[in-house]
């Protein structure tokens, strides 16, 4: 059974941060993770906690996707954060990115991205291909609000079946509203991408239930 997810603190800011700095354009990066054990309820759980983000400083971003802007640079970032996974048992899980008035959940052209991601580094020195990998997506949709909230920003977040959601207020009168879904993906190491496209979503996606300091 694949884990659920648990966001430090640290994690959620950067991840939401990441969205509000690039609003109307889409934005991306890396996780950094390592399997913890939490209490949920009554009950201790084993979970994937993430424990940094790394926005990708270099990404071209448009209000529908977002990509490598200079690869080589990309490559150098997710080289290093692989050569460092193992540092007090933290390691590169995945990778997130954004979508601005969005659905929070993983498109074909997001699945088509994380594939050819996966050729483009398979093989390459210093990379080993992962067997499964995690994509958060962060779905943000701007407010502006009629009755005005205090006059200090302010966050609030709620919990459902496998997602979170929360409103973080730049001001008084504007907010936004965060939904954030974490999938696992699998089968990216198919030899084709003919063989990898007629897998069913089933197959290649898991989505998984995510925690938050909340």
């Amino acid at each position: 059974m694949l884990p659920d997810i648990y966001l430090d603190p640290g994690a959620l800011q950067c991840l939401c941060a990441s969205a509000m700095e690039t609003y109307s354009r889409e934005s991306g990066g890396f996780l950094m993770g390592r399997m913890t054990t939490r209490k949920v309820g009554k009950r201790s759980k084993r979970m994937l906690r993430i424990s940094a983000v790394y926005p990708q400083q270099t990404a071209n971003r448009g209000y529908k996707s977002v990509s490598d802007g200079n690869r080589q640079a990309g490559w150098r970032a997710r080289v290093l954060l692989y050569t460092l996974s193992g540092l007090r048992g933290v390691k590169l899980v995945g990778g997130y990115h954004t979508h601005p008035g969005d659905a929070c959940e993983l498109s074909e052209s997001d699945l088509e991205y994380l594939y050819g991601e996966v050729r483009y580094h398979k093989g390459r020195a210093g990379f080993q291909v992962m067997d499964r990998w995690l994509e958060i997506v962060v779905s943000i949709d701007k407010r502006r609000y009629v009755t005005r909230y205090s006059e200090e920003p302010f966050h609030t977040w709620h919990g459902h079946k496998r997602k979170i959601e929360g409103i973080v207020a730049a001001d008084s009168g504007t907010g936004f509203h965060f939904t954030i879904g974490a999938f696992w993906v699998s089968e990216l190491d198919a030899e084709t991408d003919e063989e990898f496209n007629a897998m069913p979503r089933k197959a290649l996606i898991k989505e998984a239930k995510v925690h938050a300091p909340i």
